[in-house]
């Protein structure tokens, strides 16, 4: 049987706790055999960057759309499906002078 000490036990519980992982069917006792994999698994490996950051993972629900953008912006589509246009770049725009009347 795998031991841990107060303090990893303390850090993990609170990272477990922000990430709402509890509500997706997974116990502490799951989660802190291998938090780094349970994370990636939601889609949360930076879930304790946030944290240190001084703000909340995002929920699991956010997690999942963020892979699935992820997902499509990398295979070229946009938000709704469709294949991505390349657009031409624009050229740069003329700069305006105002001048004293």
């Amino acid at each position: 049987m795998r031991t841990f000490d107060d303090h990893s036990l303390e850090f993990w519980g609170d990272v477990f706790q922000a990430c709402r992982l509890a509500g997706e069917g997974v116990t502490f006792e799951e989660f802190i055999l291998d938090p780094q994999r349970s994370l990636q698994d939601f889609g949360m490996a930076d879930a304790v960057d946030i944290m240190e950051s001084g703000y909340l993972p995002l929920l699991p629900q956010q997690a999942r759309v963020r892979a699935r953008l992820d997902r499509q912006m990398s295979a070229g589509l946009s938000v709704g499906g469709r294949g991505l246009r390349q657009q031409p770049a624009r050229p740069e725009a003329e700069p305006i002078c105002v001048m004293a009347a």
